[in-house]
């Protein structure tokens, strides 16, 4: 039995976490049809939640070493699919910049995975989350990420890519994107956030709002951005992969993650350190879970946690075999609980 979680790691400004959180040991299946046991413990994987897309590289199925298809974790089965051989990306395991992680690698010659039917479940959202875990092989470098229809020469639809040099913000190897609401959802980070090391990119906005991007945890300051009002429109299907505006991407992808919501400060946080503990790419801003170095035990795996940040908190996660839980009345800003495991078998353990 490969069980409980073996390290726990909590940040408190304020109160006794013995008093004020709820920590469950294996828990029944009748529960965890409807627990929080989305990345970090965000969301569910039941397909009734904002989570609308998890894909994660040990979910992909393969033709020899080539990907066929790319497995949804979010309960809602958008599974992504290449039936062009010659355009499949190769999953490779054991990297050792992903933590022995496995990934899907891109050559560059626009290989892609698509879903036909992306934009059913993109248009019409007026805001989103996005995840993903890259690394580059080379920079600095025009590569797509995401895009929502075939490469047009227009960065005028929801999507990021690599851009060498951004025309309007008079940045440099950067990261551009659009929102895909309106014309004035486009946008362009500062220079040199390009880079050959493994890469956690969160991207979230919500009509009203300017769009954010945040590298390794750290929020950029966009060379130009502004406020974006309206839903997402004009997409025809989700290709990853592939750019409005560039060659296909050349390198790894590991993992990717879409909510149609804006996830509050709190679990955003929560998911980066999920991301940063599994991968072990470490957090520039707000790293919190101490678990996942070997001083500690790399208790890497499955990282779920609960807290509170100016903005919102998140009260309730789960994974298979564990549930944290806490009252809003005793979680204050800076407060957070997080739990880990080496996915070792073992027994039960507190």
């Amino acid at each position: 039995m490969r069980s409980l979680y073996d390290f726990i790691s909590f940040t408190s400004r304020s109160l006794i976490w013995g008093a004020a959180v709820g920590f469950l040991g294996l828990l029944p299946a009748s529960f965890l049809a409807s627990a929080q046991t989305g990345p970090g413990g965000v969301g569910n994987q039941q397909g009734t939640s904002s989570l609308y897309l998890w894909l994660r590289s040990d979910k992909a199925t393969v033709d020899g070493n080539k990907v066929t298809t790319w497995l949804d974790r979010s309960g809602y089965k958008h599974h992504f699919a290449q039936t062009n051989v010659s355009l499949r990306p190769s999953l490779v395991t054991g990297v050792p910049t992903f933590n022995q992680q496995s990934a899907l690698e891109f050559n560059g010659n626009n290989q892609h995975v698509i879903d036909l039917d992306g934009e059913n479940y993109v248009n019409g959202k007026t805001a989103f989350t996005v995840f993903t875990i890259v690394q580059a092989d080379a920079i600095p470098t025009n590569r797509g990420i995401f895009d929502m229809e075939d490469m047009d020469g227009k960065d005028d639809l929801f999507g990021l890519r690599y851009d060498v040099v951004g025309a309007d913000g008079g940045g440099s190897s950067a990261l551009k994107g659009n929102v895909g609401a309106v014309s004035t959802g486009y946008f362009e980070t500062s220079s040199n956030t390009q880079t050959t090391d493994p890469q956690i990119i969160s991207y979230y906005w919500a009509s009203g709002n300017k769009p954010a991007v945040n590298f390794n945890g750290k929020a950029d300051v966009f060379s130009i951005g502004s406020v974006v009002s309206g839903a997402i429109a004009n997409s025809d299907y989700f290709k990853i992969g592939r750019g409005a505006k560039s060659d296909g991407w050349d390198g790894k992808i590991a993992e990717f993650i879409y909510y149609d919501s804006k996830l509050n400060p709190a679990q955003i946080v929560i998911v980066e350190n999920y991301l940063s503990a599994l991968y072990n790419i470490s957090l520039t801003n707000n790293n919190l879970y101490t678990g996942d170095t070997p001083a500690n035990g790399d208790f890497d795996y499955e990282v779920a946690g609960i807290g509170r940040k100016s903005g919102g908190d998140h009260r309730i996660a789960s994974t298979d075999a564990l549930q944290l839980s806490a009252d809003a009345s005793v979680l204050s800003d800076g407060d957070y609980l997080l739990a880990g495991h080496n996915n070792t078998p073992h027994g039960t353990t507190a």
